[in-house]
């Protein structure tokens, strides 16, 4: 018996730690396996997240036409006084905040050629990558934002931000999904153009 223990037990070893080692591993890609299947949140009625930017979007638009075409402040108030989904810090986006919506328009999707940002907001840094794309023809989404977010009535409104212009405190810069592109309106919107806004809120880190 002493003899065989003696023949036998470096590959009893190696056997048991070849055995060890096969059922960490294969423990290891469970657990992995089931992580990578957690499903994600629903978000809140009325509202989308973006996770990549950690931001709440307000996910309806008014259909009435006096709340479409706010002034600049009254945006400011609609949605510093926004009660939704059981919060109430939402606020006016900012520019890199609205170009982070953009989807299929590189020139003004963050990190875009278009040089108007929170950080560059004079009036020199409209460039011409800030006019945006052609016109999309897709029939489920014919803006240059998640298809999750729902339209106003009025297709061609451009989207207030928070962001005025440096160089010219009356003016603040706007975003238009239909053909992503970065404009500057004057506050008070003399000319009635088709502006509004869709109220965003910073989630809390986990």
């Amino acid at each position: 018996m002493i003899i065989f223990l003696k023949k036998y037990s470096p590959l009893l070893t190696m056997g048991v730690l070849f055995l060890l080692l096969f059922f960490s591993c294969h423990d290891d890609g469970d657990d992995s396996s089931n992580s990578d299947n957690d499903p994600t949140p629903e978000p809140p009625a009325g509202t989308w997240i973006d996770y990549n930017t950690n931001l709440m979007w307000e996910k309806e638009i008014a259909e009435n036409s006096s709340i479409l075409y706010y002034q600049w402040e009254k945006a400011i108030g609609y949605c510093d006084s926004l009660e939704l989904a059981g919060f109430s810090d939402w606020r006016l986006p900012t520019i890199s905040e609205l170009r982070s919506l953009v989807r299929g328009c590189e020139a003004t999707m963050t990190g875009g050629a278009c040089g108007v940002t929170d950080e560059c907001t004079v009036t020199d840094c409209q460039n011409e990558a800030c006019v945006g794309c052609d016109l999309l023809t897709d029939a489920d989404n014919e803006f240059f934002w998640p298809k999750e977010l729902e339209r106003e009535s009025s297709t061609g409104n451009e989207y207030w931000s928070f962001t005025e212009l440096e160089d010219h405190k009356a003016m603040v810069w706007t975003l238009g999904f239909m053909i992503a592109n970065i404009e500057k309106r004057d506050k008070e919107n003399i000319l009635d153009s088709a502006t509004t806004t869709r109220c965003v809120r910073t989630m809390a880190a986990e």
